[in-house]
């Protein structure tokens, strides 16, 4: 094996040692496929729970079965599915109960770390077995639904709320909002607004879908009605569509603008350094309506002709023009053609009213829900992450609760759920901060149509660091037989 490969493997031994033995400062473990994550995160707790986590509640005298409730009510472990939750809950209780017929603990748990003599780890193992069915392994859903429950008014929703598992009852909700909605349509402010979108094609049930989209994600009337336009976007915008129009004739694409032969190759490319022309213009007050006045040289033919030049699709005449350039210029049309689509598709006064509309939907549909005492799992994570900012007090109450926080599969959490994770973790006194065990593997991230966000994920890997924390890998595969290692070592070593 290489020396980098016997580095990794010492960081590995190094990163199982600390989930064992390090309760004090966070830890974040990244742990790539089939390295026994959940088997760390089981040591973890075994180990908290029969060491530190016990002294921490044992008084001198102590019943230790009222010791092995406080141990366990103190630990929170949050999973990604429910499934995952059960298995974890499922592999301490069994750890717990060998340890208490003083055998071996299951494999990840490293019987030599538990700190704490046999005859005494065998007293409190049965202690703990015996009242493990109070950890706390669960969702993030399920621990926010948990926290909400317990502080209803506090997060501005009814006592007796309720998730509204299958979105039937939101469904319902918004299909009334909508109706009632254009009912009502006699001379309003916003009769203007449905008359653009009525003339867009945009119907009723449209809306509607939107507006469950809306709830659905937990997206609130003021959101809505921020303009997106405003802030830098548009500049933005305009300075990629010119970097991506300049690499385009930089590439050799105003080789196509001459061609005599083919009529639409010229058409398009002219119509591109029209465009290019047209974005010097957008400095005025108005950005975004002199962004799509910009693109208007182009038409569909010529932007689904650049389509084709993005997937290298030339005909003779272009290809003899262009020559050795053509690679260039089909990658830097590929750049292009989404940006050039994406303008043209912009409708700033239908999204404008679309925008007025729903969020004066939107207003009525979150009244009736928090009337009504219906929650989104959106909202469950929305509502959390605003009480736990909002309020010193219910932070406070968890910190003096949560002994140690574990959350695993990072990787796949949201700037809301990572918000959520560092309000519990990092606020308050440095003494009085819960424990933090963080397992994640950026390759293993597949959830950004759910929001998984790398960049939130990055930055609180970063806040770890910055609060004494540490990262360390765990490389070390139990999944796959040796053969299959050593020949993905020999292909991705290099």
């Amino acid at each position: 094996m290489s020396d980098a490969g016997e580095s990794m493997l010492r960081a590995d031994t190094e990163a199982r040692r600390l989930a064992h033995t390090e309760f004090d400062r966070p830890l974040v473990v990244e742990a790539g496929a089939g390295t026994g994550k959940t088997a760390l995160l089981t040591a973890r707790v075994v180990a908290w729970c029969l060491g530190p986590g016990w002294q921490l509640h044992a008084g001198a005298g102590a019943d230790k079965a009222a010791v092995a409730r406080e141990v366990l009510d103190g630990v929170v472990a949050i999973t990604f599915t429910e499934a995952a939750a059960s298995e974890m809950a499922q592999r301490v209780a069994e750890a717990f109960s060998l340890l208490a017929r003083g055998m071996d603990p299951p494999a990840g748990v490293d019987r030599d770390l538990l700190a704490v003599a046999d005859e005494e780890r065998t007293v409190r193992a049965a202690a703990l077995a015996d009242e493990v069915h109070r950890l706390a392994a669960q969702t993030i859903h399920s621990w926010c639904h948990r926290l909400l429950g317990t502080f209803p008014l506090e997060a501005g929703l009814h006592p007796g709320f309720e998730v509204d598992g299958d979105g039937s009852r939101t469904e319902a909700l918004v299909e009334e909002v909508v109706v009632e909605a254009l009912r009502g349509l006699s001379g309003g402010e916003l009769d203007t607004d449905w008359q653009i979108l009525a003339a867009a094609g945009v119907t009723a049930p449209g809306l509607a879908a939107a507006l469950r989209q809306l709830v659905a994600a937990g997206v609130s009337a003021d959101e809505l009605l921020r303009d997106p336009f405003k802030g830098g976007a548009v500049e933005r915008l305009v300075a990629r569509l010119r970097d991506a129009l300049d690499a385009f004739f930089s590439a050799g694409g105003g080789a196509l603008s001459d061609l005599k032969g083919s009529k639409i190759s010229a058409q398009t490319a002219s119509a591109l350094a029209e465009v290019s022309r047209g974005l010097a213009r957008c400095r005025g007050a108005d950005p975004i309506h002199e962004l799509v006045a910009a693109v208007l040289s182009l038409g569909d033919k010529e932007i689904d002709r650049l389509r084709d030049w993005a997937r290298s699709d030339f005909n003779a005449t272009e290809f003899k023009a262009l020559g050795e350039s053509a690679t260039a210029v089909a990658e830097s049309a590929a750049s292009l053609a989404p940006l050039i689509r994406g303008v043209t598709e912009i409708a700033v006064e239908e999204f404008a009213a679309a925008r007025r509309i729903l969020a004066d939907l939107l207003r009525d549909a979150r009244l009736r829900m928090r009337v009504q005492g219906v929650v989104t799992y959106d909202d469950l994570l929305q509502r959390t992450k605003v009480l736990v900012e909002g309020s010193d007090r219910v932070r406070r109450e968890l910190r003096f609760a949560i002994d140690q926080l574990m959350v695993d599969e990072f990787q796949d959490t949201d700037n809301t759920q990572c918000e959520i994770v560092r309000w519990l973790a990092f606020d308050g006194p440095t003494a009085e901060r819960p424990g933090l065990f963080i397992v994640g593997d950026p390759k293993q991230s597949i959830y950004g149509w759910r929001r998984a966000d790398l960049a939130a994920y990055d930055a609180f890997k970063a806040l770890v660091k910055s609060n004494g924390g540490r990262v360390e890998p765990l490389v070390r595969n139990f999944r796959s037989v040796k053969p299959i290692l050593d020949g993905v070592q020999r292909v991705v070593g290099r």
